[in-house]
């Protein structure tokens, strides 16, 4: 189902295109539909058991945070690194 979404966007996108250059519209045309078709995230077991994991010293805070966005439970628009700047800020009392 996704490589039908996909070539779905594609086609959308190309006719977005042809629509915007016979208007005059000019700049990039991006349109994709969504192609996660899992609607669960990382379940209360799982998360629990890699904040053991990490909390062991077995795996690395990067590996952590990757997994975490993976499993949708943080957002995949801050790096690791920006995250544990908004840590160390909000323990600081510090704002952004």
């Amino acid at each position: 189902t996704a490589n039908v979404a996909i070539t779905v966007s594609e086609t959308i996108e190309k006719a977005i295109r042809f629509a915007a250059n016979w208007m005059g519209v000019a700049g990039d045309v991006i349109y994709n539909l969504n192609t996660d078709y899992n609607p669960t995230g990382m379940n209360a077991q799982s998360l629990t058991a890699l904040l053991a994991t990490w909390q062991s010293g077995a795996i690395s805070y990067d590996t952590f945070y990757d997994n975490l966005q993976r499993g949708e439970i943080a957002g995949t628009e801050r790096t690791a690194e920006e995250e544990q700047a908004l840590i160390v800020n909000a323990n600081n009392g510090m704002d952004e």
